[in-house]
């Protein structure tokens, strides 16, 4: 409706209240009467039925007016009471347990386990709050075949198909992407390097050129054999007047930091944070082959990420023949 928000609640509270007046058992959480049902079963079978669609009705005006509330006390007593009234339904049917509270737990489990689409929680919960998992068999037959009726709606509506689809969870349930790449894969071969002679100022200028995190300092002897690292931050701190003065061996970190080709895009994320560095060089048996970057390393993780995203909601086969 297109009025103005303070009226919203202020309708749907009045309409909640009017209900409560003349029927005070769906107002507030409503677990004594849960309680009391399970002890006797002293409310009409009319009534039963009855509060069921009020305290739908109930929790539909308080939510959705824009009042603050929740809807796992609502389900639990919707589905008890439903339970409640198909225990009065076949009550005189031989071996029928003696009170509704069989029942009006497993109807709980089902009918929130499955509009919630979480069966598997809601039915630990449940038993953990009537302290028992003695329904437990019953209540997996009930709930399985409430998840397969309910389909797939919800009671959320921002609730997401996977947790691959929730941006919370996205970088976690990708994380294993990083586990299956080596690091060679997605190293960069260009490899700017200097020796321990290098002055500071030709060293920042080969960093800004290149626009590269850092640069690799080898031996003078050998071109492959890594010695030190030279960040741009390191350079960043150095005195504009020692730029000239001082050289790559003043203020490289050494014995660097390095990773295996071999290794794995997860451990090289590690190191880095370990160390709390954005820049590694790459050995191949300690022979320099290549250079990893925080960034490059973000980069090809979002990019799997995108790419197994768009396979994981691709639909399966069945689903494009519906």
């Amino acid at each position: 409706m297109n009025w103005p928000n303070w009226v919203k609640p202020a309708l749907g509270g009045l309409a909640m209240g009017l209900i409560g007046m003349f029927v005070p058992q769906i107002l507030g959480m409503d677990y004594g009467w849960l309680q009391l049902s399970m002890i006797n079963s002293l409310l009409p079978l009319g009534l039963v039925v009855a509060l069921v669609f009020l305290k739908i009705a109930a929790t539909s005006l308080s939510i959705g007016s824009g009042g603050s509330g929740g809807v796992f006390a609502p389900g639990l007593f919707i589905g008890g009471m439903l339970g409640t009234a198909w225990w009065q339904v076949l009550h005189g049917i031989p071996h029928l347990p003696a009170t509704p509270l069989p029942f009006i737990v497993v109807g709980m489990m089902a009918l929130f386990g499955a509009v919630a689409r979480a069966p598997l929680a809601v039915m630990f919960m449940v038993g953990e709050m009537t302290g028992g998992y003695g329904l437990l068999v019953p209540a997996m037959i009930a709930v399985g075949l409430a998840y397969i009726l309910v389909g797939h709606n919800t009671i959320y509506e921002s609730q997401v198909p996977t947790p691959a689809d929730s941006p919370a969870h996205r970088f976690d349930f990708f994380f294993p992407l990083l586990k299956g790449t080596r690091v060679k894969e997605i190293m960069t071969t260009r490899l700017p390097h200097v020796t321990p002679d290098t002055p500071a100022a030709g060293v920042l200028e080969i960093i800004s050129n290149e626009q590269i995190k850092g640069v690799t300092v080898v031996s003078k002897e050998d071109s492959l054999r890594p010695v030190g690292v030279i960040t741009k931050q390191d350079l960043l701190h150095l005195p504009t007047e020692r730029q000239n003065s001082a050289s790559a061996r003043e203020i490289m970190s050494s014995p660097p930091i390095i990773i295996d080709g071999e290794d794995t895009l997860d451990n090289a994320l590690t190191l880095m944070s370990d160390h709390e560095i954005a820049y590694l060089p790459v050995t191949v048996g300690k022979k320099l082959v290549g250079a990893l970057s925080y960034r490059r390393i973000m980069r090809s993780f979002l990019s799997m990420a995108r790419q197994t995203g768009n396979q994981l909601e691709q639909p399966t086969q069945r689903e494009a023949g519906r």
